[in-house]
């Protein structure tokens, strides 16, 4: 059995992966979230702080619903924002004119709405949910007693917004490409769900999404020409010039993917994709402290990012510092319990620092996650599991199950090096288990991409000693003397050999 060899560009996860930012921002449909006024009767109950956090629950119930589609602009930010459009303008500004597309903001949809309570037990929500660009406006509204104020009515609200913010953003799409018809170039990809900031023409920004469709496709110099046209007609355009340098990153530019990501601070010194990606460019180059400071500055645009503070907890277990790289993934968890990659990482960490019933834990709960976007994240934790259960928990039945698992879920999708890591360790808990045939098959592959691979060699042989395959067995042990005349497969190759031969 053969398996091709396949080149994974470098940082490919900017693209796909809970590691991808260019794929996750691109996806995403970007909404500001404004306070829900209070009107009517209180009947005595205490709803001072409903104007402020509201707009905070529903926050929470669409992250924890759709936090692959959905982009919801950091209050913070957005509030800071507006006062400075206050301060600069004279009269009152609009909280949703100043979302138009522009320099600052780039959002596709506001929600804004109000909560009122016609009787003493019940409590009505309405939300109501504009388009930016159009001004088109839909009504929805939930309906429930006061304490589900707290507990369900968010949930069952944000399960209406949804479907409405889906239509309003394909009729969006829609409406873009049709506009861009006489001037874009061919191919432009209408599944698109994120704005771009200071784009001044249709042209420059079909050539940005052309851009996107190729880089998804890693034909890094066609996005590398359509990237520069757009920003020859667009100077000022800031994630044209992210994304220029997220492609001179993948064709190992690394100084060009530098110079490009600095340029769009200039042009836009608010953008936390670029720190972002400053931050990735820093860790392939081993330059791990300015990462966590690039990492850093993301946060402080982007404070409830938990996409960055996951990159800063994995920098700090880089570093060797635990006890910060805990507590940062511990922050990302106390806001989505179920985030896969914090869950990931602290399991990491805790196995490293010895603690391993809190890493088993942490494993566990990514497993539990069903969407497919989290195959990978979930393969890696079942190969810890498999490791740990194997290792120090001495329950190989388990360790078994876990690694078989990995092995499905990884099916056709991963590179030889990556199958090796669960071929070999499975290979020697089928030998320990006495299943010689099923590590013979998994070891015979290895060594069929990797003939000089020792330790597969050494495994094979000693499965097929074990299944009373005596003179294949030997031949295997002769060739790891002639490999290798040094180290513990050499000498226990030679004690086999003279066991099997009697000399």
């Amino acid at each position: 059995m053969r398996f091709k060899k396949r080149a994974l560009a470098f940082f490919i996860g900017l693209l796909i992966m809970q590691t991808s930012i260019f794929a996750q921002y691109e996806r995403k449909i970007t909404i500001a979230i404004f306070p829900f006024q209070f009107y009517g009767n209180a009947y005595d109950n205490n709803i001072t702080w409903i104007s402020d956090g509201f707009q905070d629950i529903l926050r929470a119930r669409f992250n924890r619903h759709y936090k692959h589609e959905i982009r919801i602009l950091n209050r913070q930010r957005l509030e800071e924002q507006i006062k400075e459009l206050q301060l600069s303008q004279s009269g009152f500004v609009d909280p949703e004119q100043s979302l138009k597309i522009g320099k600052y903001f780039s959002a596709n949809f506001s929600i804004n709405g109000n909560i009122t309570c016609p009787t003493a037990n019940d409590v009505m929500v309405t939300a109501n949910i504009l388009n930016i660009e159009t001004s088109e406006q839909v009504t929805v509204e939930a309906l429930g007693t006061f304490s589900d104020l707290y507990k369900t009515l968010g949930d069952s609200l944000v399960h209406k917004i949804y479907p409405v913010l889906v239509r309003l953003n394909r009729q969006r799409q829609e409406r873009e490409i049709i506009e861009q018809v006489e001037t874009a170039p061919p191919s432009v990809e209408p599944d698109q769900g994120f704005r771009i900031l200071s784009v001044t023409s249709n042209t420059a920004n079909a050539y940005f999404y052309n851009a996107n469709d190729m880089m998804r496709k890693q034909d890094w110099k066609n996005a590398e020409i359509e990237l520069k046209r757009a920003i020859k007609l667009d100077p000022d355009f800031a994630r044209a010039y992210v994304n220029l340098g997220v492609v001179y990153t993948n064709l190992g530019q690394f100084q060009m993917a530098k110079e490009c990501l600095n340029k769009a601070l200039i042009i836009y010194p608010q953008s936390d994709l670029a720190y972002q990606n400053l931050g990735f460019l820093a860790v392939h180059t081993n330059d791990i402290r300015s990462s966590l400071y690039y990492f850093q500055s993301a946060l402080d645009i982007s404070p409830d990012n938990c996409e960055i503070m996951v990159e800063i907890g994995k920098v700090y277990y880089k570093l060797n510092d635990f006890n910060s790289a805990r507590k940062v993934l511990n922050e990302v968890l106390s806001i989505d319990s179920s985030y896969v990659e914090a869950n990931f990482y602290i399991g990491v960490v805790e196995a490293k620092s010895g603690s391993y019933d809190l890493a088993e834990q942490h494993w566990l709960r990514v497993i539990q996650s069903e969407e497919s976007y989290f195959l990978p994240a979930r393969q890696k934790a079942l190969e810890k599991l498999g490791y740990l259960w194997s290792n120090f928990k001495n329950d190989p039945a388990k360790a078994v199950e876990c690694y078989e698992k990995a092995l499905h879920l990884s099916s056709g999708r991963i590179s030889e090096n990556e199958l090796k890591a669960i071929y070999l360790p499975l290979s020697l808990l089928y030998i320990k288990t006495d299943n010689f045939n099923k590590a013979q098959s998994l070891l015979e592959t290895v060594l069929d991409f990797e003939p000089s691979n020792i330790e597969a060699r050494y495994y094979y042989a000693v499965a097929l000693k074990n299944s009373a395959r005596e003179d294949l067995a030997i031949t295997q042990f002769e060739i790891i003397t002639k490999m290798n005349p040094a180290g513990k497969y050499y000498e226990n190759a030679k004690k086999n050999l003279v066991l099997l031969r009697g000399y």
